[in-house]
This record gives C-alpha cells, structure tokens and sequence, in this order.
C-alpha cells in the first residue's frame, strides 16, 4: 500500500527536506508562494505509487489521451456557471489574474476542468476576448498548472445525416482538451475537503444548506433519515483510479457526478419514489455511479461501503409466482435446462441479457433480433431461445418490479436511525453488511408471504486493488 500523501518535514528524518530548502531557497507549490525558509510543519507531498511528480503527471496525462473519447469530453459553454467554487481555485485565481472579469473567467475554467477532469475550453465561448483568454490559458500551461490532453483538430460531419443521407458533409473544429495538472488537482481536493467551497469568486461565506425534502410513497421518518445524508467521498481516491487505465472510464464517469459537491461536507441527495417504486437520488445521482466508484470512494464514518444485492431478484419473485421454489442462482439453473432440453448453449450473462427484458414485456420480433445481434445467434438458434424464454412473459413485470421496489423500502424502514445508506435498484451499500443482509433475506419472505420463499443476499465488498487512500 503506498505511504499516506503527506508527512510533515523534519530536519532529524531522512528525506524530510530536499536539497533546495536545506539551502533557505523555500518552496514554491502551484498557487503558493515561495516560503523563502524551510517550514519544519510544511505538509510534504509523497507521489502516487513511489513515483516522481514528473511521472505521475505524464502517467495521468497519457491515461487521459488515451482512454478521453470525444462523448465523454466536456465542452465549457459560454453560459456554463458553476454551482460553488472550490477555495483553492478562488483564491489561485485573485492571485493570478490582474482584472475582476480576469479571476472571475479563469475560476470559472479552471472549476470546469475541475469538475469534468477533463474539457474543451473554446475561446469564442470565453467570457473575455479571444486574445486575452489565449493569454491567460497560455500562462496556466506555462505555469504548469494546467496541462494539454489533445491539440485542436478538424473532422468532417454530416449535417444532415438524420434526414437526408444525401446531404453535404460539414468541416467541424474541436478545441483544445486540457486537464489540471494532478499536483494541482490534489492541491484543490485537499483544501476542497479542509474548507467549504465559496459561492462566488470573492465570497467568504459558503453556501446554506438546502432543507431536505421528504419524499413522498414511503415513512416519514424514513424519508428524513435518508435526506441527512452522512456519505462523504474521496476525492483522492477517485484521482488515483483516474491515473489508472483500468479504472479511467469508470473513475471519470464518478468524477464528474461528484466533483461538483464539497467533499469536506456531507452528501445530502434528494430523494424520490418513481414509477414502479423505486427510490431515486439527484443531486448527485448516487445509483448511477459505477460499482467501482461507491465502493472505493464514497465513505460512511471513515469506513468503505459494501453492497447486500438480492441474489437473481426478479428472476426468484417470478418463480415464486409460477409455483417454484426461491434459488440461489436461478439463471445457472435456467442455462443449464436450456442446455439440456433445446441444445442451445449460452452464457449466464448472456441469458439474463435475453431473459430480463421479456420479464419487462419485449416482444418476439425484438427478442429475435436482440438475440441474433448481441448474442450471435442464427435465426434457427434465435426462434428457439425465444421458445423457451417465452412462459416467463407473463404479462407480470409491472408486479415484479413493484415486489422489489417494496421489499428494499421494507428493508430502509427497519434500518432507519441506524447508519447511513445507499438504496439501489435491488440492493442496498452499507457499512453493515451483515446485519443489512440478515434484514433484507428476512424482509424478501415477509413480504412473498411464506418463509420458505427466502430470497437469498449477496454481499459484494470493495476489492482487493491497492488504491491510493490519502
């Protein structure tokens, strides 16, 4: 496991000061001034993973010109206003530029790159004219702040391609991607988790609270208990999965629904009961982060969440309806008789792929297709899945889903006031997971109405990768 990210400097201790400060040159970090004598309680920085600053900068910026694909590219628009601005860009940026409307444009890129990691600043969208921008955003280059992903390019679109095919290609021009540099991107979470950001560039005050609202469909108290909120995120974390190729995608998806909220402060989500059922969270969307995202970087009392997930739930509530018993894995069973009994031999994930959606109503035509396109099937092979997926078209999704939406409030309601927790679709991320389990396998019988109709839980704990923790 890599050493802590800071140690604080001591004369006596190997390695606690460099060369520079033995000589009273000071330091001089991104966005601070130089010290012009050694500061014996100065935090230290340690590099990612035992490596030079230089390496981890290159390390993070190869990952990002190589896995940044243009979707997920953020583009600042000239409307675009954020929502809080983190105090260390606030006050880098009151020392940087010299005009109001200056500090005010390069706070409001800089908590852009912020925010999405990675981003297109066009000049034409800035705030300032195109030649003072250019300078501004030449001097953070130069500065070392910021650093250049991609260089400014061309490509040919069809204007017209969803009506007339026909129509003339267009010549496109994609800005500059840039990023923050990952020392200063550190710089920033670490004050963004130590002060509460500011609401305007040269505000001290930071933002109020907004009142939770309980939503409506199911216990009050229950709905309160939620709105607390108690989940804190890690921004450091997030940064090493970032710098990683493996984690990038997945890490830069979480990033970007995070990053806008302090994470000095509690997440406080906004929670809704919608159509079958189901609890939704805005302000972050908290079930649409990645797996890997809420369990390596959302805490609750310092702790990494683990996530009880019914075992196969739809697929056993319908079981149940159709007279069989509750299995732990009811897919390896049903790809096992598909097996046996038609010849046709698939995937577990391949056949919940096909299975699923019939329990939500798609039709043979789309069942067939689906198949022959996702799956590689022939038309022969395609015909027969859906023969034999068909009897669990029972016209009963909307129950299903109903039956599962009811059975994690259940679960929510005899958990409320203990720690917080993060309701998914069919499962719920906790720090105790084993009482959580225990709950949820005993609330899946309560509400079929029969104890042998036991629904079984799954307890999916964050992985064994060694990840950066600061």
């Amino acid at each position: 496991m890599p050493r802590a990210l800071t140690e604080y400097a001591n004369p006596q201790a190997p390695g606690g000061i460099d060369e520079h400060e033995k000589a009273g040159q000071g330091s001089c970090e991104p966005g601070g001034r130089n010290s012009g004598s050694p500061d014996p309680f100065r935090p230290v920085t340690v590099p990612l993973f035992g490596e030079s600053r230089q390496d981890q900068s290159e390390r993070a910026l190869r990952t990002a010109k190589a896995k940044s694909t243009r979707p997920e590219t953020a583009r600042l628009g000239e409307n675009w206003t954020p929502a809080g601005i983190p105090a260390r860009i606030a006050s880098n940026a009151l020392e940087s530029a010299l005009k109001r409307s200056q500090r005010e444009e390069l706070a409001r890129f800089e908590t852009f790159l912020f925010e999405n990691y990675i981003g297109r600043i066009p000049y034409k969208d800035s705030r300032l004219n195109e030649r003072t921008a250019s300078k501004l955003i030449e001097s953070r280059l130069s500065s070392g702040h910021w650093l250049k992903v991609k260089e400014p390019c061309n490509y040919w679109e069809n204007k017209g391609k969803r009506v007339m095919a026909s129509c003339s290609p267009v010549l496109r021009n994609l800005p500059p991607v840039y990023m923050l540099s990952p020392d200063y991107l550190e710089e920033i979470a670490r004050e963004d988790m130590e002060r509460a950001r500011l609401s305007r560039l040269t505000a001290s005050k930071p933002p109020k609270h907004r009142k939770p609202k309980p939503p409506a469909g199911i216990d009050r108290e229950t709905a309160l208990w939620l709105s607390e909120g108690g989940i804190i995120w890690k921004p450091l974390r997030l940064l090493s999965m970032l710098a990683d190729p493996f984690t990038f995608s997945e890490a830069l998806r979480g990033w970007k629904k995070l990053s806008p909220f302090t994470a000095s402060r509690p997440l406080r989500p906004t929670w809704a009961v919608r159509g079958r059922g189901w609890l939704y969270a805005t302000k972050p969307a908290l079930q649409m982060l990645p797996a890997i995202v809420r369990s390596n970087a959302l805490t609750v009392r310092g702790s990494l969440l683990a996530e009880v997930d019914y075992k196969a739930c739809q697929c056993n509530i319908l079981n149940y309806l159709n007279g069989m018993e509750t299995m732990e894995d009811p897919l390896t069973y049903h790809r096992q008789r598909l097996e046996l009994e038609h010849g046709l031999t698939i995937s577990r994930q391949e056949l919940k792929t096909a299975l699923y959606p019939v329990f939500h109503g798609r039709t043979r035509l789309t069942v067939i297709k689906k198949a022959k396109w996702n799956l590689g099937l022939t038309e022969e092979q395609a015909v027969t899945l859906w023969q034999a997926i068909e009897p669990f078209r029972n016209g009963a999704e909307r129950g299903l889903m109903e039956i599962q939406g009811q059975m994690i409030i259940a679960s929510l309601e005899l958990l409320t006031g203990a720690d917080p927790v993060i309701p998914l679709f069919d499962a719920i991320a906790t720090i105790e997971p084993d009482r959580v389990k225990e709950i949820m396998e005993a609330v899946s019988a309560e509400t079929l109405g029969d104890e042998t109709a036991r629904i079984t839980a799954e307890i999916k704990r964050a992985g064994q990768r060694q990840l950066f923790t600061g």
